[in-house]
């Protein structure tokens, strides 16, 4: 059940049902993606899950925007400093939590929310009879194998494999006119989002496995079913 098109009334009647809340990201994704790129990728797990799952859960509208402090620097990043973002989501989940929800599964699609996730998680859970699950969407090492089988590595940022989905889930985002192609993909990533921001890293905002950016839709397609299985199988596995 998506939230966005459903009544109170009608909610009321499920809210013996597991809540998803997802969270989604504004931020840069190289020259080629849109900046939606991570709360686009939230949407359409939603409505994966709405389709395979629909009669058992109850779906949160995605939120759209998210800590992302290691994109700062390029243009059309919205990020959420750590404190304000974590009273946010919280509220959010306070407010599940007041309509008569009992069980809550918070998804992340950003890396970025994924460290603040668990620590709100946590945070809300020792306080909460409610208690709240949390996935990160693409964590596992089932989705690892599969991103190295169908691309021969696991990105970081914006490279091959999310530049793949992406250009599979919407291929008019995907733009590479007036881009003159720089190989530099592949810098050293050590160190990338702990000791450096994306921007001190590459000028053009991409952490790739190697200096190829493949861009394969049909691969991408194949990529993004098996993450929207394994994350179903997951929910499954949680006390529907």
């Amino acid at each position: 059940m998506l939230v966005k098109f459903t009544n109170f009334k009608k909610l009321e009647e499920n809210s013996s049902k597991l809540v998803v809340l997802l969270l989604g990201s504004i931020e840069q994704h190289g020259p080629f993606m849109p900046l939606g790129t991570d709360t686009l990728m939230g949407e359409a797990l939603s409505n994966s899950l709405e389709e395979k799952l629909g009669e058992k859960i109850v779906i949160f509208p995605v939120l759209p925007f998210g800590a992302a402090n290691e994109h700062k620097g390029f243009p059309g990043t919205i990020t959420i400093e750590t404190s304000t973002y974590m009273l946010f989501v919280k509220d959010v989940l306070n407010s599940i939590v007041a309509a008569g929800f009992k069980k809550i599964l918070v998804i992340s699609t950003h890396g970025g929310n994924d460290l603040i996730a668990r620590v709100i998680q946590a945070d809300f859970n020792y306080v909460n009879k409610t208690k709240v699950e949390y996935i990160f969407a693409f964590e596992g090492q089932e989705i690892e194998e599969k991103t190295i089988e169908l691309f021969g590595g696991s990105e970081m940022h914006a490279g091959s494999s999310e530049n793949s989905i992406i250009a599979a889930l919407y291929p008019k985002a995907v733009s590479f006119m007036g881009i003159k192609v720089n190989k530099k993909f592949a810098p050293n990533r050590e160190g990338a989002f702990t000791l450096f921001p994306t921007r001190e890293m590459t000028d053009v905002g991409i952490l790739n496995y190697t200096s190829k950016l493949e861009v394969d839709p049909k691969k991408g397609r194949e990529l993004f079913d098996f993450i929207a299985d394994k994350l179903c199988q997951r929910i499954e596995a949680i006390r529907l």
